[in-house]
């Protein structure tokens, strides 16, 4: 089956801290299982082959530390996260020997999405990183035109915008890289302390992964995406004006804003 996504994400900011330079059993956070679950869809999808097959294709059938077997079974389940730098024999790891046979397929596991997807803490610094490595026509209704993105001098960057405005633009982009702010605009709500926005950016949230359907590789996983995000901010404490707390969680917050998001 031919995937929908094939894009190579220019990453001219250093996220760091997911699992680019580790391998085996995987984070705690969901976020980088599910990574692990998507390549394994794309690589499938794209070779027509099930974990078994798989297995048969690029092990070497030696017991070593570089492999073992139901290797490949694990990474359907997300249990255990594939190896991404060379061995130190110089010999490729498995994700690079996939990609030379089937192209395109580790684009899946560089997607700034996972990033925002999980619960590791983020500066503004790193946000403005994950709006500069998405599309020009998502990135356009954040930053400002004039901001050099090799510049971390400059002060003020964001568009001073409607929220409403721009969840609508990005609801209505509506791909992979609309999603993947909508989810970094949580954050720097977080960040900025705006918890009407915050609600706002949940509740488009639960609108827009609807449309992350259209990609075979992470159509299975949807609601298990959905099901992190609602662990995420399943007792949010929202202030009013006179400072007194209520606990909302996602549904919640996309029932109270349904109004609003038409």
């Amino acid at each position: 089956m031919e995937i929908l996504l094939l894009v190579k994400y220019e990453n001219k900011f250093e996220l760091g801290g997911d699992l680019k330079k580790r391998a085996g059993r995987p984070s705690v956070d969901l976020a980088y299982r599910l990574r692990t679950r998507a390549w394994f869809n794309a690589v499938s999808q794209t070779s027509g082959m099930n974990d078994r097959e798989l297995e048969l294709l690029f092990g070497d059938f030696k017991y070593t530390p570089a492999f073992r077997p139901g290797l490949w079974g694990k990474y359907k389940k997300g249990t255990m996260c594939p190896r991404f730098k060379p061995s130190t024999n110089g010999r490729l790891s498995i994700v690079q020997r996939v990609e030379e046979k089937f192209p395109g397929t580790s684009d899946w596991l560089w997607l700034p999405f996972w990033d925002v997807l999980s619960r590791k803490p983020m500066g503004m610094t790193e946000i403005k990183a994950i709006y500069f490595s998405l599309s020009e026509e998502v990135c356009e209704k954040i930053i400002a035109d004039e901001t050099d993105e090799d510049l971390y001098e400059t002060t003020f960057w964001r568009i001073p915008k409607n929220w409403k405005e721009l969840f609508s633009e990005l609801y209505e982009i509506g791909d992979l890289d609309a999603a993947t702010a909508i989810l970094a605009l949580i954050k720097e709500c977080e960040i900025t302390q705006r918890p009407e926005e915050h609600k706002m950016a949940l509740a488009y949230w639960g609108k827009i992964a609807l449309k992350l359907y259209r990609y075979p590789p992470l159509a299975p996983i949807i609601p298990d995406i959905n099901s992190v995000v609602g662990k995420h901010y399943a007792a949010m404490l929202y202030p009013d004006e006179s400072g007194c707390y209520e606990e909302l969680g996602v549904d919640d917050v996309m029932r109270s804003l349904e109004g609003i998001t038409e």
